[in-house]
């Protein structure tokens, strides 16, 4: 029952790892969008289609789903497709509620303007940094947490059992 209810407790604290992880490879996607329309003169779409092809899964997957959304329907904006895809694909990840939210409405006032998107893309990329910073100041806390309430769980259960 306590190596149970530790187990539980890692797992919690994996959790937040995988968090931390996947707030740096975001931030990485973004800043490689960034420079794909601003350095290599790239649409948003071309731009977004050429970091996809780098990225691992979930990302990939997720960043081809917007482009091929895109291209698919002539009638739909880039912003609804990567809103759309985010929605999607926003139980795959373990992003705070910030950063999903951050993510799913980057590109809803966004204008062709390459410069613009380059702003914003920034902007949003300082956002999430600072939230990034935060949680991995709280992060070592939180996971010792999760796992000292499991053994300790375990223990109580087990006391209660006997």
């Amino acid at each position: 029952i306590i190596i149970g209810c530790a187990g539980v407790g890692i797992c919690l604290r994996e959790k937040i790892y995988d968090t931390l992880e996947q707030m740096r490879i975001i931030i990485q996607i973004l800043k490689n969008i960034s420079n794909e329309v601003l350095y290599h003169k790239n649409t948003l779409e071309d731009a977004v289609k050429i970091v996809a092809v780098k990225q691992k899964e979930p990302f990939d997957d997720l960043l081809l789903h917007v482009t091929g959304r895109y291209q698919d329907n002539s009638g739909i904006s880039f912003a609804t497709a990567w809103q759309e895809a985010f929605e999607e694909y926003k139980d795959e990840l373990y992003l705070s509620k910030e950063t999903t939210e951050q993510l799913m409405t980057l590109f809803s006032a966004t204008q062709r303007n390459p410069q613009l998107q380059y702003e914003k893309i920034r902007e949003t990329i300082g956002r999430i940094e600072d939230e990034l910073h935060v949680m991995e100041k709280n992060s070592s806390n939180q996971g010792r947490m999760y796992v000292c309430l499991g053994v300790l769980t375990g223990m109580i259960s087990t006391i209660i059992l006997i």
